[in-house]
């Protein structure tokens, strides 16, 4: 699906926009009083590729086997800032790491990579939406054979039903983390914010 969205969709509206900026540039010679209006059209296009283009991504996670788990968490972070904005609320995303970031990708199989990628994705995604946070931080370390991945935020804090009552998106990081044989616990955060741990056997 992530391919097809980059190989159709995405290659479809880049065309609409480039004609539209065309079609900006004409009226322009013409002083059209419907140059606003066409501007919209053109930042509400760009908006799209950019959604697009991160649904892509997120479908399709290409980094995490061509670049590494390293490389593409520091997308992740990247990614997660510029849609916070589309939030109306800035987010800092920092991540710390102290896995081996030189040339050659850190990999713990390309299933083991996908699964803690989406994990890291799911928990960051769920405080840009519904913490009304200001700070993501996402730290990944590893101590002998295990992982500590690690996402923490200083929003609003877990509803009271979250932990007894998962929605999906927490019922599926559990399965995730599940399937790798590790364990997985939600928590309030300090002095505010929440807490998600994991401890992955690697």
């Amino acid at each position: 699906i992530g391919q097809d969205i980059h190989d159709g969709l995405l290659q479809r509206l880049s065309g609409v926009l480039f004609m539209s900026v065309a079609l900006k540039g004409k009226m322009e010679t013409n002083y059209s009083s419907e140059l606003p209006e066409v501007q919209r059209i053109i930042d509400q296009l760009g908006e799209a590729i950019r959604e697009a283009r991160g649904l892509a991504r997120g479908l399709c996670p290409i980094g995490v086997e061509t670049e590494g788990l390293v490389h593409a968490v520091e997308i992740l972070a990247h990614d997660v800032e510029h849609m916070s904005k589309s939030y109306g609320a800035p987010i800092q995303c920092t991540f710390e790491t102290n896995l081996n970031t030189g040339n050659d990708p850190v990999s713990f199989g390309k299933e083991s990579d996908i699964q803690i990628y989406r994990i890291i994705q799911e928990a960051a995604t769920n405080a840009v939406k519904h913490a009304a946070t200001t700070h993501i931080q996402i730290s990944m370390f590893t101590v002998d054979n295990e992982m500590t991945v690690r996402i923490a935020d200083n929003g609003s804090g877990l509803h009271p039903t979250a932990v007894s009552q998962p929605g999906m998106g927490l019922r599926i990081m559990k399965n995730r983390v599940n399937l790798l044989g590790g364990k997985m616990q939600i928590s309030p955060a300090t002095p505010q914010g929440t807490v998600v741990l994991c401890k992955i056997p690697v």
